[in-house]
């Protein structure tokens, strides 16, 4: 059993998981061993662990809105946000339409829209855009009234 775990871990070590899942992956191995680990540290990995599925090679996720994404390796993070950002079909939107766009592929990462919000911060030409039409420069977007002064 705990062979099979530290393989598991071992394997999972490189997907972008939420840090309680990760920490409890890391030392289910050593909870096995150890009874007295708290009752509630426990449950709470099992309430975070019944979301995942590992399916080899990819670990998948049940999201909140039933539907299972695949997770993201900490290493494809920036190439997918790069496909749905800047790629043909992308067209260089903010952050959050952009972290809508990778959830729209069926991925997961726990961080994705702080991931997605410092990508587009360093994106060169999405910056070089944004200080030309900053907020104060925009047109105002509620209706403003016209009337001639002698109209009658």
């Amino acid at each position: 059993m705990t062979r099979y775990l530290s393989e598991t871990i071992s394997q999972m070590r490189n997907y972008c998981t939420s840090p309680l899942l990760h920490h409890g992956l890391q030392t289910s191995a050593t909870l096995w061993q150890h009874p007295k680990a708290s009752r509630l540290y426990r449950e709470r990995i099992q309430n975070d662990a019944k979301y995942y599925i590992w399916d080899d090679p990819y670990l998948w996720r049940l999201c909140n809105d039933q539907v299972i994404r695949r997770c993201i390796l900490d290493t494809e993070i920036n190439s997918v946000l790069q496909f749905c950002h800047a790629a043909p079909g992308g067209g260089h939107y903010g952050s959050t339409r952009t972290a809508k766009k990778v959830l729209d592929c069926r991925f997961y990462c726990p961080t994705i829209f702080r991931d997605t919000y410092q990508f587009i911060f360093s994106c060169e030409k999405c910056q070089k855009a944004r200080v030309a039409i900053s907020r104060r420069h925009e047109m105002p977007q509620q209706p403003i009234l016209f009337c001639e002064v002698f109209d009658v």
